[in-house]
């Protein structure tokens, strides 16, 4: 689930491989109320989506559990909202099914406050969280993990990642990034 730039609610529906919108916190008279299917099923590729994230940019970005791929969406606020734009990044390299650098289900996307544009990504198969720049560029890799499960950036820009394989919550200084 995400909030959007224009204060609606994003929620991944993998069951209909589809991104569905809600009326947000800013409409207080009919929160929590359908209002559109805002990704179709299917477009751009979108499989099983699991975690909504908008960027700096405005555009919605969206992981799939069986996808090695970022697909990244027109935000709310564009000309031609819930178009399909490309795919932000390919992660490679993985050892999940089908070999794929697998995105995993719960993982969040996190961007980095002080290194800006940053993105972070939890790859549940491959026990590792990636580090991409704004544009998608592969910066480094995390390998410490046994399935992280989610991410976040804290105000400090310090990265916090939930290793659900070791029940633990593991900090990555941003000094250290």
């Amino acid at each position: 689930m995400a909030i959007g730039p224009n204060g609606d609610i994003y929620v991944a529906n993998a069951n209909n491989n589809e991104i569905i919108r809600y009326a947000g916190p800013k409409n207080t008279t009919s929160l929590g109320t359908f209002v559109s299917i805002f990704v179709s099923s299917g477009s751009g590729g979108l499989s099983l989506p699991q975690v909504p994230r908008f960027g700096s940019d405005g555009d919605l970005y969206v992981t799939g559990f069986l996808s090695d791929t970022l697909p990244r969406y027109e935000g709310p606020n564009s000309g031609s909202p819930g178009t399909f734009i490309g795919n932000f990044t390919t992660f490679s390299g993985g050892s999940g099914p089908l070999g794929l650098a697998q995105i995993t289900a719960s993982t969040s996307v996190a961007a980095n406050t002080l290194t800006v544009g940053d993105w972070f990504f939890g790859l549940y198969y491959d026990n590792d969280v990636q580090r991409h720049d704004s544009d998608g560029t592969f910066i480094q890799e995390f390998s410490s993990f046994s399935s992280p499960i989610g991410i976040a950036c804290g105000p400090d820009g310090d990265i916090y990642v939930v290793d659900g394989g070791a029940n633990r919550i593991t900090r990555h200084f941003a000094t250290n990034l």
